[in-house]
Formats: C-alpha cells, structure tokens, sequence
C-alpha cells in the first residue's frame, strides 16, 4: 500500500469537504467522478496559483450529474475548497523538498488513521480492540513514518504502547532547535518515547499484538501474518528442550528477532 498524504486521503477529502459546509451529495457526486482527495482537486479546475472561475466550478459540479440546483452559496464553498487544496499540495511539495526534513516524522493524517481502524474494525470483528489492543496514535505515526521513509526500521514492543497511556502521561516539555536555514531558532515539542512494561507473558502478547495491528492499519503487513509470528513465539517458549538444553527465554527470542530484522533491513539494533 501506498503512504497517504493529507492530499491524497478520502478520508481527509471528505473531511475538508464537509467542515468548510459542501453537502454530502457534491461530496459523492465528486468522489464518483474519481475527484477524491484534496490532491486532485487542486488540478481539477486549473492549477495552484492560477483564479478559479464560477463557470469552471459550475461545470465541475455539472459533471457529477448530482440531481441538485447549484447554487450561488455551493459555488462558494467549492472555491474555498479548491483553495485549501491547492494550498494543502504546495505545502507538502514544499515540505517534501526540503532536504532538512525527515519523511519518517510525517505523521498520519487523523481522518485516514480514523477511517483505516474503522475498515480494521469490521476485518477483524473477533476482536476488541480497546483497553489493552488500543494502540497509541504514536505508534501509528511510527510505522507510517517507516512507509513514507521508505525504511524498515526494528519497533521494539515496549514501544508499542496503549491509547489510554498516550493521553495519560505528560505533555512532552518544549525546547529550541535551530530551523532548517540554521539562522534563526523555532519551538519545537521534545521528543520523547513513552515505553509499557513488557516483563510478563502476558504484557509482552499485548504489545506484539498492538505492534502487530498498527502495522496492519498501516498497511505494511498484514496482521495474520505477524500474529502467526507471536503464535510461533510464545510456542517456542513452551516447547520442551531436548536434553542438557535449556528452553529459550522471551527476551533471548526477542533479540533474536531484532537482530534478523536489522540484517534484513540493512539498519543498526
């Protein structure tokens, strides 16, 4: 799966769309005739920097054969959005070029995280995923982080925290860091990384687990497939070894793992 950018989410269009006040009617009729992020909608009528004309709006509407007047008031909120669009799209080319800047840091719009967990939800119905599977927005940052990057990096489960957690704990202290000219200094929040306790068996499943469906959210992998890897795991540790042996530890398979996931991405434990 592709990384979802703020232009180039329907969750986000859809979001924009309804917030500056367009009726859900324009906002199908549009996502119909394949204007479905803020992306394309910036390229529909004109480009960005270029006005945008009543008689192109009308036409755009024109074409989603919505059975609806237009109005003066919908010609409006349609120019509203395009301009927030445009403006959107210039941003993250902006950002994007800009050489000082992390792609790993790109953090996942809200209104496609909300409609990925919503899809993950119905996927898989066996599960509750609140209280202890509820995964810290953080976490889903992280791993989109890595998709945007184009980098597999190792997410250990005590990073992998809960939701209840996240809005729980203290807000992060701010600090100066210089900008991206070096010249002049900005106000950034501090990073810091919030861990869970992963002493446990149990405490340990929980946060595989978690790890496990923000990587499905995502859409870097799926979570069958990385749940079969916890399934795997805690049988291992069952297992009786065979005599003058000893029965691997979780912590000595843990690593295990995260030195195979380092090779295998090319990157430092």
């Amino acid at each position: 799966m592709a990384s979802v950018s703020l232009a180039d989410s329907e969750a986000a269009f859809r979001r924009q769309a309804s917030h500056v006040g367009l009726d859900g009617d324009w906002i199908d009729g549009l996502v119909d005739i394949g204007v479905n992020t803020l992306g394309r909608l910036a390229f529909t009528v004109g480009q960005p920097g270029q006005p945008v004309e009543d008689q192109a709006v009308k036409d755009l509407l024109t074409s989603t054969r919505t059975a609806r007047i237009i109005t003066v008031g919908d010609i409006a909120v349609v120019k509203r959005l395009i301009f927030e669009a445009q403006t959107t799209v210039i941003a993250i080319i902006k950002s994007q070029s800009d050489p000082n800047n992390d792609p790993s840091l790109r953090k996942l719009p809200a209104a496609e995280r909300n409609s990925r967990l919503e899809a993950q939800r119905q996927r898989l119905q066996g599960m509750s995923l609140e209280g202890p599977l509820e995964v810290a927005h953080q976490v889903y940052d992280v791993v989109s982080g890595m998709l945007e990057a184009d980098a597999l990096k190792y997410l250990g489960p005590a990073k992998c925290i809960t939701r209840t957690m996240e809005i729980s704990s203290q807000k992060p202290p701010k600090e100066l860091k210089l900008d991206a000219s070096g010249a002049g200094i900005i106000v950034k929040e501090a990073q810091t990384e919030k861990e869970c306790s992963v002493q446990g068996e149990l405490d340990l499943m929980e946060a595989l687990t978690r790890r496990s469906l923000a990587f499905d959210a995502v859409g870097l992998v799926k979570f069958e497939v990385f749940n079969q890897w916890i399934n795997w795991m805690f049988q291992t540790v069952r297992q009786q070894p065979p005599p003058g042996f000893s029965k691997p530890t979780l912590a000595q398979l843990l690593r295990a793992r995260q030195a195979g996931l380092c090779e295998a991405a090319g990157t430092v434990p």
